[in-house]
């Protein structure tokens, strides 16, 4: 048959006739997106995700389903061609009422994959549950003790009762590893040849050198305390987070070649300019928010008026003065309540803390005030501080004027007035004031970041671009309090770890900027979830954390919180209500979506609702996930030769259900699964061989089905060294595009089974005995 040109992209190749657009640029390696076709099966065009433009016609058409013409012009991508993509995309999901990832894993400033450790945890793979959480987060025992939860405040569990307890079952596992005979360690890659210098060894200095040993870089951390840890070791108290822990997670660092130099500080021992001068391709910037915010009231110069910061800082180090009689501390955050507590743990008498809003407003965590409480230490809220008063030199008391709330502030929270007339006075010996941190930004270059000076914002913090952390200055990139203020443990290991991400791409000579954020679906996106969404979800009240009893934690330092039973983790775990897609990592619409970057709430409007179908064995239907793209239907007809799935209605309403709406095993289903090999979204997925599932992101192994004679090739997807689903392999040879019986899909499953046998047996008067593997030779 004689062949034609057309030209691809400004590239002319030859085709024969007949074929379609997409097969010939799919043969010329050029991607076009498509949700609808397949091979196997006729264009259907129903998705209008693949459309090219062709030169001379009006309207752009489906790749799939165009066919070539002699001397036909295409251009797969152009701004006319990715508009209307995006726009079907958006589309398509305006009524995708789907998560693609759990609210927790959304919540975590460091994108932990929460339910995937918590299924594994459920399975006993404790180890596999560290590592998956260590791809994220470098700190897991520390934050299982100081995190501030936001996963376990966006659980959906709480619609039911409580919040699962995320932060317990990551302690314990994490605790597992760092107390075993050999704590794990990443494979790192092989050697590069930049060496980056990260300055601040707190969580975000942690984090970036971590991740950025892992990618086989050399990296040095200056630090300018005596010990790595930062606000860790110097401003947490140990009743909360143990030097142990510190100590043997920052090894687990340092295990991977990272350099840890103490008592370098920045503008006295070394400078940037020095850094770039010694051979180091870029600087991190991790210098945390150690100066706190004293209090504009007089006298606040008397004797035994401290900063927060600075007295945590010294029962650190064993040199803080004990304070006795009362203490009073200034403040509602987590520095403020571990001042109290620690003042308490040192022989204070008495501790009160004064807040000018209420507890609703108080930044620490509700834990953590609670725990306060609990140990005697007074509160007065709605209360400011507008003098010091003293004798001989030292204060005596604090003259306070009540407050009430006003309109909402910058934080969004209810701004504070004073009332007037309304002064008191507390007794106080000792005054800790811990109403805010900045950074010591003096050995910087710091200003407007015109020239050579580095970019500077309000409270002293340094200006990043927020896609790749980098600064004003070339080279020199910023994450963690020095960024964002005072802020969490975990927003600065998240902050570090895409930072170095972005370092990663800068010493490549590639530019970060083209980092696409994943579309991530959220139901929420559609409206609000409530109680009755998951009425049918059985109640299981959360564990408590044991903890040592009051009278004895208020005399040490001893941490207070302990650590959960193995039975209890399991018991937690399995309160997890899997809320993340099973097929996130495998899914080309949020791959495509992520692509185009689209907008899911780009058209509003009317969508539709569905009950998850999971009454088959193997199969599970979510119909809320379908974009109608009839793949599932056409394969089970033209293919498989069977009717299990069909279209029922038309127009908006129209669905696709089991033939005569009944449940899908009591249609002529054989189980071979080829719908859910064809589904493009995970509306039909396959029920996984684990307790619970993922979102996995599995490895791949290429095996066979040893069932029958023919030998089918198949993709066994391993996760956590265990099989969790099969699927078919395109291009197999021993039958024509792989297609799997019941067998070959779902027989797998003996393989994790309690009741597998695994050694030989022979049959000996007439019973089968254990045997010998050479005797059965």
């Amino acid at each position: 048959m004689a062949s034609m040109k057309i030209q691809i992209d400004g590239n002319w190749i030859e085709v024969d006739p007949g074929e379609t657009i997409s097969g010939v640029a799919e043969r010329q390696g050029i991607e076009i997106p498509h949700l609808c076709h397949d091979p196997q099966l006729a264009p259907f065009a129903s998705c209008f995700v693949c459309v090219v433009e062709v030169k001379g016609v009006s309207n752009l058409l489906p790749a799939c389903s165009a066919k070539v013409a002699d001397g036909m012009v295409v251009e797969t991508r152009n701004a006319k061609v990715e508009a209307s993509r995006k726009a079907a995309l958006e589309l398509l999901l305006s009524n995708h009422f789907a998560d693609c990832l759990a609210p927790c894993r959304i919540a975590c400033p460091a994108g932990v994959d929460i339910q995937g450790y918590i299924a594994l945890s459920v399975m006993g793979k404790h180890l596999d549950a560290l590592q998956l959480i260590k791809e994220t987060n470098p700190l897991p025992a520390v934050c299982g003790r100081v995190c501030t939860r936001p996963c376990e405040l966006n659980c959906r569990r709480r619609l039911v009762e409580e919040s699962v307890a995320i932060d317990d079952i990551k302690r314990y596992v994490s605790d597992q590893d760092l107390f075993s005979d050999k704590p794990f360690l990443p494979e790192k890659k092989p050697p590069r040849p930049e060496k980056i210098a990260v300055i601040g060894a707190g969580p975000a200095g942690l984090s970036c050198a971590y991740y950025l040993a892992i990618e086989g870089c050399g990296v040095d951390i200056f630090e300018a305390q005596e010990k790595a840890g930062g606000m860790l070791r110097y401003g947490i108290p140990q009743y909360r987070l143990p030097e142990e822990i510190l100590d043997k997670e920052i090894e687990g660092i340092t295990g991977l070649g990272v350099a840890v130099h103490t008592e370098k500080k920045l503008g006295r021992d070394i400078t940037l300019d020095g850094l770039f001068e010694q051979g180091y391709a870029s600087v991190f910037l991790a210098l945390g928010a150690q100066v706190s915010t004293p209090m504009d009231v007089p006298g606040r110069n008397l004797e035994n008026v401290m900063a927060g910061i600075d007295f945590l800082a010294q029962v650190e180090r064993s040199d803080a003065k004990p304070p006795t009689g009362t203490v009073a501390v200034i403040g509602g955050g987590s520095t403020a309540v571990d001042a109290a507590r620690s003042s308490l743990r040192m022989g204070a008498d008495r501790v009160v803390m004064i807040y000018r809003r209420t507890i609703e407003e108080m930044p620490a965590h509700g834990e953590e005030v609670k725990a306060a409480q609990e140990e005697g230490i007074e509160m007065q809220f709605l209360a400011n501080p507008v003098e010091y008063h003293g004798e001989n030199g030292k204060v005596s008391g604090i003259v306070c004027i009540r407050m009430e709330l006003g309109e909402p502030d910058d934080s969004g929270r209810r701004r504070p007035v004073p009332v007037a007339g309304s002064e008191f006075t507390v007794a106080a010996n000792h005054v800790i004031e811990a109403i805010g941190q900045k950074p010591e930004l003096s050995g910087l270059p710091a200003g407007q970041g015109n020239g050579d000076s580095l970019a500077t914002g309000w409270g002293d913090t340094v200006k990043v671009d927020k896609k790749t952390m980098a600064t004003s200055l070339p080279g020199v990139f910023a994450a963690g309090d020095v960024v964002l203020g005072p802020a969490t443990v975990v927003e600065a290991i998240g902050g570090g770890r895409k930072a170095a991400g972005a370092i990663l791409h800068y010493i490549s000579g590639e530019d970060a900027n083209g980092l696409k954020e994943p579309f991530v679906s959220r139901r929420d996106n559609f409206r609000h979830l409530i109680p009755e969404d998951y009425s049918e979800v059985n109640k299981t009240s959360r564990h408590a954390r044991p903890e040592i009893e009051i009278k004895s934690r208020i005399k040490t330092f001893e941490e207070v919180e302990l650590a959960f039973p193995e039975r209890n983790v399991l018991a937690e775990a399995d309160r997890c209500m899997e809320c993340g897609c099973k097929a996130f990592f495998g899914c080309d619409l949020q791959r495509y979506a992520t692509d185009y970057q689209a907008d899911q709430q780009a058209y509003d409007g009317v969508f539709r609702e569905y009950t998850v179908d999971r009454r088959h064995s193997f199969i599970e239907l979510n119909m809320n996930k379908c974009i109608l793209c009839g793949k599932c239907v056409r394969m089970c007809r033209e293919v498989a030769g069977l009717n299990a799935l069909s279209f029922s209605q038309r127009g908006f309403v129209a669905e696709i259900t089991p033939s005569l709406g009944g449940p899908l095993a009591e249609t002529a289903c054989i189980s071979c699964g080829q719908c859910a090999d064809v589904c493009p979204t995970g509306a039909i997925a396959d029920v996984f061989n684990t307790p619970k599932p993922g979102p996995w992101d599995t490895v791949g192994r290429r095996t066979f089905c040893d069932f029958c004679g023919v030998g089918c090739e198949l993709d066994a997807h391993v996760f956590g060294g265990q099989i969790v689903r099969v699927s078919r392999r395109p291009d197999a040879k021993a039958n024509p595009f792989g297609n799997l019986c019941f067998k070959g899909r779902y027989g797998f499953r003996h393989e994790g089974s309690e009741d597998r046998i695994t050694q030989p047996y022979l049959r000996r008067e007439g019973e089968l005995q254990p045997a010998a593997w050479d005797e059965i030779v």
